[in-house]
């Protein structure tokens, strides 16, 4: 691939030269701006608009921090996020925390050192009190997938009471009153959400949920097989399982039919997310559908407004609501 240093040799011009010709700022003969140009096409050269931009001060950016962007949820952040940042001509920057604070403020340090003013932050270690002073400081910072009342028009958030509700009332439409929750740590705020939401279908249809239904683990594929293996082993039973997300859902599925259980014949699964996998799992996982990924692409375009017009968006708030997406891990038992 040819360079600006071999552009320069052809056309016997300076670098300087060269990278002024395709900026279109200093003077030079129109002799000198023709060799250029001819080297530049018989050369087939591509200037990196990147170092173009950012030479000349114009470059736009985005940045996303998630705990991990292999995990298929957070990579949705990065695929939904950067197709709005495309359509406004920005260029992305992404980080993972790991659900470190300070990879956190590192990720926000590091962004901020390149020009990036638009930053779309999916944490849940930092304090509420954190979040609020990184927004005074951050015109741009928008947090996805979780509300802070104070800072609530930089939130782009789901109703994840709303969710468990759902799940749970579905499951309970459904013939279902023995039902298991497999939920993730409990120390996170939306695990608890999804609960209290299963906690109010159940209460609204007259049952009862006892603790001891509730299993919490680390929201893998392996911790659904673990939860699973927990729940057997211990002779409760349950004709379905709410799961926290789609990985435990699969991972509860795997160890049902491992254990010979038929899914939904003798135990239905409902997961929560909607991730790719859901649909081409075996049976078709029935979900709670997040749109995380419309969500990320709403956070750069308020990011992109509150930067444009910071005073634009005060008095709103930008909540997402979830939906059950029906599919074949669901019995609907005889009454």
């Amino acid at each position: 691939m040819p360079t600006l240093q071999d552009v320069a040799k052809h056309a016997q011009v300076s670098t300087s030269t060269v990278s002024r010709v395709l900026s279109g700022k200093g003077k030079f003969t129109t002799e000198v701006q023709t060799r250029v140009q001819n080297a530049i096409k018989l050369l087939d050269y591509q200037p990196n608009s990147n170092a173009q931009a950012l030479a000349s001060n114009r470059v736009s950016l985005v940045g996303f921090i998630t705990p991990s962007i292999s995990a298929p949820f957070y990579g949705q952040i990065a695929s939904g996020g950067e197709i709005a940042a495309r359509a406004h001509k920005y260029r992305t920057l992404i980080a993972n925390s790991f659900r470190n604070t300070d990879e956190e403020l590192e990720a926000i340090r590091s962004f901020q050192a390149q020009g990036c003013k638009n930053i779309i932050l999916h944490s849940m270690s930092f304090t509420d009190e954190q979040l609020i002073e990184l927004a005074n400081k951050i015109d741009g910072l928008v947090i996805l997938g979780r509300f802070v009342e104070q800072i609530a028009n930089r939130c782009v958030w789901l109703d994840n009471v709303k969710g468990g509700q759902m799940a749970a009332e579905y499951l309970i439409a459904n013939g279902h009153e023995d039902i298991a929750i497999l939920s993730y740590a409990q120390t996170q705020c939306d695990p608890s959400q999804r609960i209290n939401g299963a906690r109010i279908a159940f209460a609204n249809a007259g049952l009862n949920l006892p603790q001891d239904s509730i299993i919490f683990n680390q929201g893998q594929i392996a911790d659904g097989s673990w939860s699973v293996n927990k729940l057997l082993d211990s002779g409760k039973h349950f004709s379905a399982i709410l799961a926290y997300n789609d990985l435990i859902a699969v991972g509860a599925c795997k160890e049902l039919i491992k254990r010979g259980y038929k899914v939904p014949e003798d135990v239905s699964v409902i997961g929560f997310d909607n991730l790719f996998f859901a649909e081409i799992c075996t049976p078709e996982l029935t979900t709670v559908n997040y749109p995380i990924k419309e969500m990320a692409s709403y956070a750069v375009e308020l990011s992109i407004k509150l930067t444009e017009q910071p005073d634009a968006y005060v008095e709103r708030t930008h909540l997402f609501m979830p939906s059950i997406v029906e599919r074949s891990s669901v019995k609907r038992l005889s009454k």
